[in-house]
């Protein structure tokens, strides 16, 4: 007599699949895991495998399927942006897919990635979920951005082009905007994490109009302090940095619990992102 494990829960087969997503968007936003994976398996197109396989996991009547608490309201919306993005592109793209050295130089193909970018930004917060146990939810009520959680430090940055800093910063970092907090009538942005406050401050356009912004970016190394933070994958965390209009400025360094780098926002401001050893 054989006995035969028994069948996972509905919401387990939801976390797996939000995984495979996560899984997906992670390739998807990123030319050097495409390149990655290409020379990792190279009988596969993985030009056109980013282009079917979103619609392998995210069917027509994926808002009925993908319900909390695996899926977040901010994931649920992520996934809408993305949608409505890829389905707009494919239609752009080539008939027949070129190799991805090629599609990579095609301006649709950039502005793929930059979506699942920002998709793969909301999803990292919470990260993958167990395949075999059943997530209930955040437990930690502080990890909630709100003025009631507000951290005790954070980070005041002048900016030119409050937009673009805005959407770096929440990207890069996984920042969400407090719209308590923010007020965008006196050009204040503030974007939080549990850990982190980064507040943005428009420059008066009257001094703006005589800061010059290359690009790419040049260093703004006039200042004594350098913030950091901490990120998930370091890696990642420098290709989205370049997908973004920001620069790489140092090569990763190892200190005694934690690999980092120096890099660049899209106005040249120097902060430091650092990733546990593994």
């Amino acid at each position: 007599m054989t006995s035969s494990m028994p069948r996972p829960s509905e919401r387990i087969l939801l976390q797996r699949v939000r995984n495979q997503l996560i899984d997906y968007l992670e390739v998807a936003s990123s030319f050097r895991a495409q390149r990655e994976y290409q020379e990792q398996a190279p009988q596969v197109q993985v030009s056109l495998e980013i282009v079917e396989q979103w619609a392998d996991w995210v069917g027509p009547d994926w808002e009925q399927q993908f319900t909390a608490p695996v899926f977040s309201e901010a994931e649920r919306q992520a996934i809408a942006q993305y949608q409505l993005r890829w389905d707009a592109l494919r239609k752009c793209l080539p008939e027949t897919m070129p190799p991805l050295s090629e599609i990579q130089k095609n301006p649709v193909w950039e502005e793929l990635r930059f979506a699942a970018s920002a998709a793969y930004a909301c999803f990292v917060r919470v990260g993958r979920l167990s395949e075999s146990e059943e997530y209930s939810g955040p437990t930690n009520t502080a990890s909630a951005v709100s003025t009631s959680a507000s951290p005790t430090l954070g980070v005041l940055l002048y900016a030119k082009e409050l937009a673009t800093l805005a959407d770096f910063y929440q990207q890069v970092l996984h920042l969400e905007r407090d719209a308590e907090q923010s007020d965008l009538e006196h050009g204040l942005m503030v974007l939080q994490s549990s850990d982190m406050e980064l507040t943005l401050h428009h420059i008066p356009s009257n001094y703006a109009q005589e800061i010059e912004i290359s690009i790419p970016p040049q260093a703004r190394e006039e200042t004594a302090i350098k913030f950091y933070c901490r990120v998930h994958d370091l890696v990642k965390t420098r290709d989205m940095v370049e997908g973004l209009g920001g620069v790489i400025w140092s090569p990763i360094h190892q200190a005694k619990t934690y690999r980092y780098c120096d890099v660049l926002d899209p106005e040249g401001n120097v902060f430091q992102v650092r990733a546990a050893l593994d």
